[in-house]
């Protein structure tokens, strides 16, 4: 068995060829865990990721886009009590490379709770090996050792937004203090890109609020759709400021 069908790729009602399956290894371990003890455990480590962009690898000082990049470090959790930040990039896991959020994601959760595992983090161009032991995430609400990101803003705006990397705020051109969210991607001939915001810049303010996390964006976006009216974002770009409103559609 090569792997187990759990969809299809269906416009129009029926199948085109196209479908998407749980590899073999994956439904093999899940259903002995299920023999064994009646439920799934996966490890936990307890960071908020997100992918290394070209724009973000300048910033962070790294000559590569590989690995994963610590956003966020969930309080009590074993990154914390291993000594992760904000702005580490994890490139490998348990002896794995690790090339995006997607490796990192299922090398955790991979890993049993409780055993000892060893990570290579770069911060600020410097390799460093850390270990740490593998948690168990104690709610059902998150099931992976990790959490995906970045934190998306309504589609319709076209931003992908993540707080900002601790390490990357003197490159970013920000004032030691200065709060707001990074803007990661910009979707092609979306709002966002059509009124010029770019990746790199950070977002400091939504309809004249201060913001601090993607949460804050997407506040202010659906109340300015609900009133039918642009949403009007200040921006720090590289030191300068500028506004930007963007309709509501």
């Amino acid at each position: 068995m090569i792997g187990v069908n759990t969809a299809i790729v269906s416009p129009s009602g029926g199948s085109i060829g196209i479908g998407f399956a749980v590899p073999s290894r994956t439904a093999r371990s899940v259903a002995d865990q299920l023999i064994r003890t009646g439920r799934i455990d996966r490890g936990f480590i307890g960071v908020r990721l997100q992918e290394v962009t070209p724009s973000l690898a300048q910033a962070l000082g790294i000559s590569s886009t590989k690995g994963a990049l610590v956003a966020s470090v969930e309080p009590g959790s074993p990154a914390e009590k291993a000594g992760l930040q904000s702005g580490d990039v994890i490139t490998r896991f348990s002896g794995k490379d690790i090339q995006g959020v997607h490796d990192l994601t299922l090398a955790a959760a991979n890993e049993k709770p409780g055993s000892k595992a060893t990570l290579t983090r770069n911060r600020g161009g410097s390799q460093q090996e850390v270990e740490l032991t593998v948690g168990q995430r104690k709610d059902e609400e998150v099931q992976t050792g990790a959490v995906p990101s970045p934190e998306a803003a309504d589609q319709r705006l076209g931003l992908s937004l993540s707080t900002i990397p601790d390490e990357a705020r003197q490159q970013l051109g920000l004032q030691p203090g200065t709060t707001g969210v990074f803007i990661q991607e910009v979707a092609p001939n979306s709002p966002a890109a059509e009124n010029g915001l770019r990746p790199g810049d950070v977002i400091v303010s939504a309809n004249n609020r201060d913001v601090a996390q993607p949460s804050d964006i997407q506040e202010e976006w659906a109340r300015s759709r609900q009133q039918h009216k642009p949403i009007l974002l200040g921006i720090n770009r590289q030191g300068q400021s500028l506004f930007i409103a963007l309709a509501a559609s």
